[in-house]
């Protein structure tokens, strides 16, 4: 998504990103994560995605149930402490 305002670059890189190939990343990184779980800095980092692309499809999984929402926190390096999410099938653990 972009502005009409927005320069040629943002235009392409808005292009770029697939809002399904996040989910679908997403899903898989917290499937390897297992019980542990992630925060979206954590799947940030490891899959090099912008953690700004990243946060807002943690909320479209969870509305779809494919993952959930834990109650623990994890301090990341930023210094500030975010959700740690579970794919669905490691929530009751």
């Amino acid at each position: 998504m972009f502005r009409r305002t927005d320069p040629a670059t943002s235009r392409l890189a808005a292009q770029a990103v697939n809002a399904e190939s996040v989910r679908q990343i997403i899903v898989a990184q917290l499937l390897k994560s297992g019980k542990d779980g992630l925060t979206s800095l954590d799947v940030a980092d490891h899959t090099g995605i912008q953690r700004v692309t990243v946060s807002p499809r943690f909320r479209e999984l969870e509305k779809t149930g494919l993952i959930v929402r834990t109650t623990r926190r994890r301090q990341g390096w930023t210094g500030s402490t975010s959700e740690v999410w579970v794919a669905q099938e490691f929530s009751n653990d």
